[in-house]
């Protein structure tokens, strides 16, 4: 018997015949016109399959149970796959096949054991054979071209399925099938071609649903009252449709589960109390963008006390406070934000820097378009290195941008100052920003000449936008490293001397516009060497002809 069992395992520590069928698996993924797939498989001294990356083999039996074989096929025309190969992977229960690039199998599936099965980002327009697979417990079809696939029948022979994916398949209606899977914890049914009312008789049996996906598609009328049904809810994601009416008050507090829930780009009407999230004490995200103007939001009245800490608030367009257009204040007790957009909601009084203070992993702030007032105070010697992006555009904030304010965000990528009342002079520690791709400081009223350390310091910046503001002197010395500019806007100020030849080392510059401000001289000849769509150099003094360079440019609008 020990010898046997020598020549069943070898010393390999794994099957002989799992062995040769992970080589055959192998060559089936091997395009010769790329590199070889799967490169530790077989090669080098470890022959112990169990130990081969993205092979898991079960402790006891040595068995292969999972294979995880995402993006080895991605490249190269699309492919059938051999299911015949995973005969010898009778123990398998997972089995990830995603973006490789595989049009369908070969054959039948024939794994009876597997119980989670990722196909997603490939090309299949038609369901695989399922019927075997009986204990299957999670099937991810997703990103696929489903929209005409005539199997999905073959679904309610899934009993035990738990988790079901078939978002971006261009599906026009849902298939019918769907509704028997009563097991159902997860269905995503996002970004396809969905749309009207939603199928009440089938979705309200679901009521096992712990994340529902329905978002990206063109679904109308009201929010289903049987969602009151769904009481082990986590996640709710039905942005960007079509539903409409009021956002019913009774919902959130049945469902004490909810960690994450997405209503935004809809067209709500009516009053949401968001008090009826008080109890809610797992939840961490709530977005709710309005695409109208009929929904209100009330977050002051009747007073409450959260139980939860939010990591993600978006709450924009809404009508916030409408009587007394205050910042909610419950976001004094929120110290894990990552991200917060209070946008276009008309909220007055000082900015709210405390909300960065408070919570310091903050990586996103977006308070544009609303009526706050007063200057930017930053703590001295506060850094927050998380902070990629902060907009406070078109407010009524003014005095002077803080000397520090480079070195309190020194990860920024987007910074968004633009329509306010700023004045003073913009600080140089703006050239600490060395990862900036986009700076707008437009519409303010900024004096004095640019900082040199910005134009050598922020090296990744791509727009630049100053127009409308009082900046004078020259712009752009020679030594320049804005070399990845996409568009630079200095209009409307009273920047002087001629065209600079540091723009030049803007080798991606495609909008320039120099418009109405006091340069002088020659149009430079190398202009026409950039690869500008639009330039605008009007109201400035100008002289000579125009360079013949911008003829080469079939594109170029001036």
């Amino acid at each position: 018997m020990v010898m046997i069992e020598l020549q069943s395992y070898g010393s390999l520590g794994c099957l002989e015949d799992e062995r040769a069928g992970l080589m055959k698996l192998k060559d089936a993924f091997h395009n010769p016109a790329w590199s070889t797939a799967l490169p530790s498989w077989g090669g080098g001294e470890e022959r112990d399959c169990c130990k081969w990356e993205k092979v898991v083999c079960d402790n006891a039996t040595k068995r292969v149970s999972q294979l995880s074989l995402s993006q080895e096929r991605y490249f190269g025309n699309h492919w059938f796959l051999d299911a015949s190969l995973f005969l010898p992977f009778q123990e398998l229960q997972s089995l990830s096949l995603a973006d490789d690039a595989l049009a369908g199998f070969k054959g039948v599936l024939n794994l009876s054991k597997l119980e989670v099965l990722d196909l997603r980002s490939n090309s299949f327009t038609e369901i695989p054979y399922l019927d075997v697979m009986k204990s299957l417990k999670s099937l991810n079809l997703g990103n696929n071209d489903l929209n005409n696939s005539h199997r999905f029948k073959e679904l309610t022979n899934l009993t035990k399925l738990e988790m079901l994916h078939l978002g971006d398949n261009g599906l026009m209606e849902i298939p019918s099938s769907i509704w028997a899977l009563t097991s159902l914890k997860a269905l995503s049914l996002r970004n396809n071609g969905l749309n009207g009312l939603l199928p009440l008789r089938g979705l309200c049996k679901l009521v096992n649903l712990q994340e529902l996906d329905l978002s990206n598609n063109g679904f109308e009328g009201n929010l289903p009252s049987c969602l009151m049904n769904f009481t082990s809810l986590r996640l709710l994601e039905l942005s960007q449709n079509r539903f409409e009416g009021a956002i019913p008050s009774t919902l959130f507090p049945i469902l004490k589960s909810l960690e994450y829930v997405s209503l935004s780009h809809n067209f709500f009407e009516g009053s949401f109390s968001f008090s009826s999230l008080a109890n809610n004490s797992k939840l961490e995200v709530f977005e709710l963008v309005s695409d109208n103007n009929g929904l209100k939001v009330e977050t002051e009245n009747p007073p409450w006390t959260p139980l939860f800490q939010l990591k993600v608030f978006r709450l924009s367009n809404c009508k916030l406070n409408d009587k007394t257009r205050v910042l909610p204040s419950f976001l004094l007790n929120q110290f894990e934000l990552r991200a917060i957009d209070l946008s276009h909601n008309s909220i007055s009084g000082t900015v709210p820097m405390w909300l960065v203070a408070n919570n310091t992993r903050l990586e996103f702030l977006n308070l544009a378009n609303n009526s706050l007032k007063g200057p930017i105070t930053l703590h001295l010697n506060s850094t927050h290195l998380d902070m990629f992006c902060l907009d406070v555009s078109s407010n009524h904030i003014q005095g002077e941008l803080p000397p520090l304010i480079g070195y309190a965000f020194p990860n920024l990528i987007t910074l968004n100052m633009s329509s306010n009342l700023f004045q003073g002079s913009i600080p140089p520690s703006l050239g600490d920003l060395r990862v900036l791709d986009t700076l707008d400081l437009s519409n303010n009223n900024f004096s004095g000449q640019l900082p040199e350390l910005l134009v050598t310091g922020c090296v990744s910046l791509g727009i630049l936008k100053l127009s409308n503001n009082s900046l004078q002197g020259q712009f752009l010395p020679s030594k320049s490293n804005l070399t990845k500019l996409r568009a630079l806007f200095l209009d409307s100020n009273v920047f002087s001397g001629e065209i600079p030849l540091g723009i030049l080392n803007s080798s991606e510059l495609w909008l320039l516009d120099l418009s109405d401000n006091l340069f002088s001289g020659k149009i430079p000849d190398w202009i026409g060497d950039l690869p500008l769509v639009s330039l605008a150099l009007s109201k400035n003094a100008l002289e000579g002809p125009i360079p013949s360079g911008f003829c080469k440019s079939n594109e170029l609008s001036i």
